[in-house]
Parts: C-alpha cells; structure tokens; sequence
C-alpha cells in the first residue's frame, strides 16, 4: 500500500484567498468612519487567521502612528495584497473614496480566482493525457508480454521490430512534449 502525504495549503495562500474578504472588511470599517487601527481591529474580528492576524499586528502599528502604507506591507507577500495596501496607501497619501477602491480591489481579486478555477477545469483533460500518454505504451507492452510473449519476441529481437519500438517511442515523446507545451500555454495566459 501507497500513502500519499499532502501538504495543506501555505499561510500565505490562505491569506491570498482571504484577500477579498480582508478588503471587504476593512471597506466595511473604513465606511463606518473609524480610523486606521480601529479598521483592522474590526476587519481583523471578522476575519479568521491568517488575515486576522495581519490585521491586528497592523492595528497595532497604525495606534503607533505608523503609516497606512507601512500597517500593510505584510500583505505584499501575497499575489494581490500590494493592490489592497496600494489602495489603502493612495486613498490614505491624497485622499478618494477607500471604501469603493477597496470593494473595487475585493471585487478583481474574487473575479481573478473565478478565472482561475475555470481555467484549471478547461485544463483537465490536458493535464490527465500528459500524465497518461506516457504510460500507455510501456502498459501495451507489458500486457503484451504477459498474454503472448510469442507476439513480443519479433519486436525484441529483428531489426523491424526495433524499427517499430523506435517509432513508437518516438511519437510517444513528441505526444508528450505537444501535451504538456498546451498545457502550459493554456495556464499561463
């Protein structure tokens, strides 16, 4: 028997996916007029962790007198949290409406994670040939060996049988190098 050991999810792609809850949460506190550390204690209440805890070591800064832009630096670390600080920062520096920056900034974070599971789904099937294309002809083999060596014996052992091996082997790779440039192509756009 095979275990298969999984690692859950790191912290910082838990924060990337509480992303647009975080900002939603701090449009919320920043709606209700409350200052900066005030806002990430509120946000950070209706969050859980790892967002929860960004937010009060920033309420913690922001009382401080720390700068908006600096209370949020650690959310830099992930994929869309500099868009979050940067809205805060900017609105915090010159002045704007926050509160629809931030629902703004919530709103392409969810949509930017819609996209992605469906183009995670789009790639399924290309995904699941590059990884069995590989193994169908050495399984061909192997049945073939086990139901009728005799049958085997010419592509071991004459030239045209080489031949035929070599063919194989060589369309198996080709297969394989197209299916896994489509793969790539199509999750990297």
């Amino acid at each position: 028997m095979i275990a298969v050991l999984r690692r859950g999810p790191s912290t910082n792609d838990l924060l990337a996916a509480q992303l647009p809850d975080l900002a939603r949460a701090l449009a919320r506190a920043y709606a209700a007029g409350l200052p900066l550390a005030t806002a990430c204690e509120r946000a950070a209440d209706a969050l859980e962790e790892p967002a929860a805890g960004v937010l009060r070591s920033g309420a913690v800064a922001a009382a401080r007198g720390r700068p908006a832009a600096e209370v949020l630096t650690p959310l830099v670390a992930v994929e869309g949290g500099a868009l979050v600080r940067a809205a805060v920062a900017v609105c915090d520096e010159v002045g704007g409406d926050l509160v629809r920056a931030l629902e703004a900034v919530a709103k392409a974070l969810q949509q930017r994670e819609r996209l992605r599971g469906e183009i995670a789904v789009a790639t399924a099937q290309a995904r699941f040939a590059a990884r069995v294309v590989p193994i169908v002809p050495v399984a061909a083999l192997g049945l073939l060996a086990v139901l009728s060596p005799t049958a085997l014996r010419p592509l071991l052992t004459t030239p045209a049988g080489w031949l035929v091996l070599a063919a194989s082997a060589a369309l198996d790779l080709l297969a394989l190098v197209v299916l896994r440039h489509i793969e790539r192509g199509v999750t990297s756009a």
